[in-house]
């Protein structure tokens, strides 16, 4: 949820308070965003993956394990790469 509300609700927010609108291209390029705060949270799980089997809290990493959670770590920053990529090539071809 953090990642959808400082990503694209955020970036989507300015726009339509300073355009009157909302685009696509907004959203579009909002996305990366979002998936690198959710990666940093993410993350952020992974020290405290003992503590948190100990205590039996069901994070992320516990319930899927080290091994898979840090494969999808990896696929949220490759995802955010990718995605930034096709938003500049969208907002170039809108500016033209």
């Amino acid at each position: 949820m953090a990642g959808l509300n400082c990503g694209p609700l955020v970036v989507l927010g300015a726009y339509y308070v300073q355009t009157g609108n909302v685009s696509l291209e907004a959203i579009v390029a909002s996305i990366p965003i979002g998936l690198l705060i959710t990666a940093v949270l993410y993350i952020n799980q992974f020290p405290n993956e003992h503590a948190d089997k100990t205590a039996k809290k069901n994070t992320f990493v516990v319930i899927i394990g080290r091994q898979k959670a840090i494969k999808g770590s990896y696929l949220l920053l490759v995802f955010a790469y990718f995605d930034r990529n096709i938003s500049c090539r969208q907002l170039r071809k809108s500016l033209r």
